[in-house]
């Protein structure tokens, strides 16, 4: 069974628009390249959903009117490696993006 933990809530800065959506997708390859995770990434058809399909963690991303928010979808495996220390690591990458993208 999947675990699902928001890593991150707050209010959105930046209303989502198309340049923001390119710049999502930037900004997620260049992470997920440097840190060497292969992430396939899933538009909604119609919400300002982002879904980040990896091995054992799944990341919907969702910018709301006026939320933003990461959740993690863990897999059971990933949830034996779900700690305050992976966490902080986590949220501290994914804060960084968001700061990147004004979000």
């Amino acid at each position: 069974m999947k675990k699902s933990v928001v890593l991150l809530e707050r209010p959105i800065r930046r209303e989502f628009d198309e340049p923001l959506k390119h710049e999502v997708e930037t900004v997620v390859v260049e992470y997920c390249s440097k840190a060497g995770v292969k992430i396939v990434p899933r538009w909604h058809k119609t919400d300002p959903r982002l879904l980040l399909e990896g091995g054992i963690a799944n990341f919907l991303v969702e910018f709301g009117p006026e939320q933003f928010r990461v959740t993690a979808e863990l897999a059971p495996l990933a949830g034996l490696l779900d700690n305050q220390k992976t966490r902080s690591k986590a949220l501290a990458v994914i804060d960084e993006m968001a700061e990147k993208l004004r979000v």
